[in-house]
């Protein structure tokens, strides 16, 4: 259970994690390959050492690319909603709007209501707003 384990406290680890947060959506647009490799080694640093909220937003595009390269609609589904339950669980609030905001134009409408889906958009705005972050 992830949301039991305990965090990445290595400041090299943490450096590290921070660093494919923030290169993992340049990559997304630009080098797709770059991607996944971003995304393959923040899960294997979260099973080896653990989450963290860096983590937590470099694995938030594998359920796009999930769709988009495997159609795999319910993995992607299933891999978000774990994402989302970490952050949350783990009281990451910005992370947790950028992860519910994913989840509701990725994923979301493929299972659900569009009505719940509409509710996921919405409180993914509200943290959003809340955090500062205007885009």
């Amino acid at each position: 259970d992830d949301s039991e384990r305990p965090e990445i406290r290595d400041p090299k680890l943490l450096c590290l994690a921070k660093l494919f947060q923030k290169t993992i959506v340049p990559s997304f647009l630009s080098d797709p390959l770059a991607c996944i490799w971003l995304m393959l080694e923040s899960h294997r640093l979260w099973k080896e050492h653990g989450p963290c909220a860096p983590l937590v937003m470099a694995l938030n595009v594998a359920p796009t690319i999930m769709i988009a390269m495997r159609g795999d609609y319910r993995a992607a589904r299933n891999l978000a909603r774990h994402i989302l339950a970490v952050a949350v669980s783990r009281g990451y609030r910005t992370e947790t709007a950028l992860v519910r905001c994913v989840f509701s134009y990725s994923v979301n409408h493929w299972f659900e209501p569009l009505e719940e889906g509409l509710a996921e958009a919405e409180a993914a705005r509200d943290g959003l707003l809340q955090a500062a972050d205007f885009q």
